[in-house]
């Protein structure tokens, strides 16, 4: 898998977030989307979440970043009338953990058909920030079977905006839960995505390599949930 820098990237409390505040969300129960606004994710799900919940005042959806779909996002907003939706650009590498620390829950997209062809980059951020995720994608795949058996987030169809808002609402409601999930998803990049797991991992590898050794590609990382026990 991926990896993150879990020294830098550490865990913040959303009301001690700079940049939560210098952007005037402290009020709010924050939805960030944080990275590349690109052809593989899809958005109009997240729109369609924003129009459903856009009477409840608790909620505010963040788009952090750039990238190909951003000027579709921003003019769905202004055609809606979205006001619960706001706009910030990437964020300095050394401000990241402040940036992700803003959020309450994090969203993730990945077309169905690219699974396998994208690697899912930012997800390892957001565990190592210790935030939930909401993924909209297959449930099946990289990212929803993370989240499942790290018990780190949820993961929705492509196009079911009820069933994500419904979720978002959920999460805005249960704060304990929020608060469970973000603390399995710190626990899940410490045992299987840190940036020494990773390297010890291509470090072996390379030495196999180096050997003439034959290699047979690792089982996928499994997360353990907070119980203890094992995921089968």
């Amino acid at each position: 898998p991926n990896w993150a820098d879990g020294d830098t990237l550490v865990p913040i409390d959303p009301s001690e977030s700079v940049m939560r505040k210098a952007w005037g969300l402290e009020e709010k129960f924050v939805v960030a989307y944080s990275g590349n606004m690109g052809r593989a994710h899809e958005f109009d799900t997240i729109l369609g979440a924003a129009s459903a919940v856009r009477d409840d005042e608790r909620i505010a959806f963040l788009f952090i970043g750039d990238g190909f779909r951003r000027g579709h996002i921003e003019k769905q907003v202004n055609a809606r009338s979205l006001e619960n939706v706001y706009f910030q650009p990437y964020q300095a590498h050394s401000g990241l953990a402040q940036s992700l620390g803003a959020a309450d829950v994090h969203l993730t997209a990945l077309l169905p058909a690219l699974e396998g062809l994208i690697v899912p980059s930012k997800i390892y951020g957001i565990l190592a920030a210790g935030r939930p995720t909401l993924h909209i994608g297959d449930d099946e795949g990289e990212i929803g079977t993370l989240l499942k058996a790290a018990h780190a987030g949820f993961t929705v169809s492509i196009g079911d905006a009820t069933e994500l808002a419904s979720r978002i609402q959920e999460l805005a409601g249960k704060p304990e839960l929020t608060a469970r999930m973000g603390r399995n998803a710190r626990t899940a990049f410490n045992t299987h995505f840190s940036q020494g797991i990773a390297l010890d991992r291509w470090t072996q590898l390379l030495l196999e390599v180096s050997r003439g050794e034959s290699f047979s590609p690792p089982e996928p990382a499994r997360a353990v949930p907070a119980s203890g026990r094992s995921t089968p």
